[in-house]
C-alpha cells in the first residue's frame, strides 16, 4: 500500500510540480463562506448568529 501511494505521489509531482502549493492553499480556505453582498458590509446582531 505505501508503495502503491508513494508510486501515485510521484506521478502528480511529475505532472505538475506546484500541485503541492494548490493543495496547502486549498487546505487553508473555509468550509462555508456565508453568502454576502460583499466583503466590506458590517452585520449586525441578527445576521451574526444567523450565519454560524
Amino acid at each position: 500500500m505505501w508503495f502503491g501511494g508513494l508510486y501515485v505521489l510521484r506521478l502528480m509531482a511529475k505532472s505538475d510540480a506546484k500541485m503541492r502549493f494548490v493543495y496547502l492553499r486549498q487546505r487553508r480556505y473555509k468550509k462555508y463562506y456565508a453568502p454576502r453582498s460583499t466583503p466590506f458590509r458590517e452585520n449586525g446582531q441578527l445576521e451574526e448568529k444567523q450565519y454560524r
